[in-house]
């Protein structure tokens, strides 16, 4: 992921406000690593967070893409993305059993049963 700079196929920059899925959507597309599913579970919520069955914090997550480049316009590798947009949820990412899993310590430490919520996209 180090190799791959955030910018779109045509060699622009991303633009306008994403939310942090569709962040993940993005750079698992670039990357092209083939997984059944992407499974979420992360402690982290605010306020205004719906909470609603097929959503996750991620969704409703807001960031300007003008964020992952520098004051050369310089684009941020997909490392440095992924990173930053789990960071604030001190979220973790690995692969099992051919899924990519997203959590964060909190979530593991409960010693209970992680119910994940499930999402499919393709790459």
């Amino acid at each position: 992921m180090d190799r791959f700079n955030f910018i779109q196929a045509d060699g622009n920059n991303y633009t306008g406000i994403k939310s942090k899925y569709e962040l993940l959507q993005i750079i698992f597309n670039k990357i092209g690593l083939p997984f059944s599913e992407l499974l979420i579970s992360l402690s982290t919520t605010f306020t205004e967070y719906s909470g609603l069955s097929n959503k996750t914090i991620l969704h409703e997550s807001y960031i300007n893409c003008e964020n992952f480049y520098d004051e050369d316009n310089k684009p941020m590798t997909l490392r440095e993305v992924l990173e930053s947009t789990l960071a604030p949820y001190g979220g973790i990412i690995f692969q099992e059993s051919g899924n990519i899993i997203i959590t964060d310590i909190h979530t593991l430490a409960a010693n209970s049963t992680i119910i994940y919520k499930r999402f499919s996209f393709s790459t």
